[in-house]
């Protein structure tokens, strides 16, 4: 502890007290978790966060003990979490570019989790942080415990039979994209006697906005299905149609161990374990033959009493593996995304290479032309590199056609004079808060963002 000086403090609860850190040593900022009492649940959330040191989970950095008390050292998260970010865009629509690749990378950690057999209770806005344009996700403990959880994120079946399963993370995955959508719960209250009350009868209306694809409307509505057969499961969710669409969004930019994961899980993974099953038959097929065959000749050398040495070529009856035919058609071409700019040339850690889903070199067939060269595949660091949420690169037309239309709506609601000083201290390196201390509806809140986007927009 006499490395670390306390800044400020995050969060407060009966069973964990969250600061906000500096390293003496490295100058770096940390946050540190400390667990009041509940010594088996800490242990526990510390196993769990070791065994998940994925990209797109929080990281791990130390844990000791202090006085009775269990203390953590993990990756602070300088964006704040998913709620604040909502609440950022209230009264606007959050574009459906940064909503799936909110979704994907949540997608990325549900398969980790449901491959390795980890049912994550706590899945919620305030428990999925943002780091550097990245989701976090976060809170692995007891403060995701049946009786800790919120209500209105508690699915149907924990509600009634005091069920949680791998659908049950389905479910609160559903609320997380519902609120992204629409910017409010899915149900208002906390009560949850009023949360069973509209379950019984018949459950909220899932209203999407129409401005949204089908396929994330699809998406959003299975997940929400009160009834836990009927809800996809996130091996279901990668094989639907719905989204491989998404995922092959021209704007959405992978690395390869990104793209590697999802062509595997949602085009390929059938077909190899198929082949490999069918290799593999055969083989035993055949040295099963080869042993029988062994057997018979020592049973008639031992019946003959006669002595003989063969000095003859030997020779191999063992019959040869029949090869499968796995040519493409002549009107598929290989193809493989070129790698992202924002990670070209890093390395990644070795805890990285070792989890499930380093899988180089493999590539899927589509019905595309051949866009590049195959480049030789190279790791990827997600920890230093971040895979930016909304960073397309756009045309300088296009830029100057957004600062237009966004100055436009500045001077059409507080006038040209107010728009041009409160830009002016913007890019002195002055803050909003002045201009919304003037103001408390969600209206101005939208002009402040888009103020904030001209000064970014300009510097590009």
């Amino acid at each position: 502890m006499q490395n670390y000086e306390i800044l400020e403090k995050i969060y407060e609860s009966k069973s964990t007290l969250i600061h906000k850190v500096r390293n003496i040593r490295d100058n770096n900022i940390y946050a540190m978790k400390e667990f009041i009492g509940f010594y088996n649940q800490a242990l526990s959330e510390i196993q769990i966060m070791k065994q998940c040191q994925i990209p797109f989970v929080v990281k791990l950095k130390e844990v000791f003990r202090l006085d009775d008390n269990v203390v953590i050292i993990m990756e602070y998260a300088d964006q704040g979490n998913l709620k604040q970010f909502i609440n950022e865009h209230l009264g606007s629509f959050i574009s459906e570019r940064v909503i799936c690749k909110i979704l994907i990378q949540i997608v990325f950690v549900l398969i980790y989790l449901r491959e390795n057999k980890i049912c994550y209770k706590g899945l919620n806005p305030e428990n999925i942080l943002i780091h550097q344009e990245q989701v976090r996700i976060c809170d692995f403990g007891i403060d995701n415990l049946i009786q800790h959880q919120k209500p209105s994120y508690r699915p149907p079946e924990l509600l009634f039979h005091n069920k949680f399963s791998y659908k049950s993370m389905m479910y609160q995955f559903g609320l997380v994209l519902y609120e992204l959508t629409t910017q409010r719960q899915l149900f208002k209250f906390e009560v949850i006697e009023q949360i069973k009350a509209v379950i019984l009868n018949g459950g909220a209306i899932v209203k999407i906005p129409q401005i949204y694809s089908k396929q994330l409307r699809f998406i959003i509505a299975t997940c929400l299905d009160l009834q836990e057969t009927d809800r996809l499961d996130i091996r279901q969710l990668v094989h639907n149609e719905n989204f491989k669409i998404l995922l092959k969004q021209k704007h959405f930019t992978f690395t390869y161990e990104q793209e590697d994961t999802f062509e595997f899980w949602s085009n390929n993974k059938q077909q190899k374990q198929k082949r490999k099953s069918v290799c593999t038959d055969n083989f035993d097929f055949d040295s099963k033959d080869q042993t029988q065959k062994d057997q018979q000749i020592i049973q008639e050398d031992k019946s003959n009493n006669n002595k003989t040495i063969n000095l003859g070529p030997k020779t191999n009856s063992k019959q040869p593996i029949p090869k499968l035919n796995l040519k493409k058609p002549h009107d598929d071409t290989l193809t493989l995304r070129p790698i992202s700019q924002q990670t070209k040339g890093t390395q990644s850690y070795t805890i990285i290479k070792s989890n499930t889903f380093s899988r180089q070199n493999f590539i899927s067939s589509t019905h595309r032309k051949l866009v590049s060269p195959i480049p030789k595949p190279q790791w990827i660091d997600f920890l230093q590199k971040p895979q930016y949420l909304d960073a397309p690169i756009k045309p300088q037309t296009i830029i100057n056609n957004l600062i237009k239309l966004k100055m436009e709506q500045c001077v059409e609601t507080i006038g040209i004079e107010e728009t041009r000083q409160t830009l002016n201290r913007l890019r002195q390196g002055g803050s909003v808060n002045e201009f919304l201390s003037k103001y408390q509806d969600s209206k101005h809140h939208c002009i402040a963002r888009h103020m904030q986007d001209i000064i970014s927009f300009t510097q590009l």
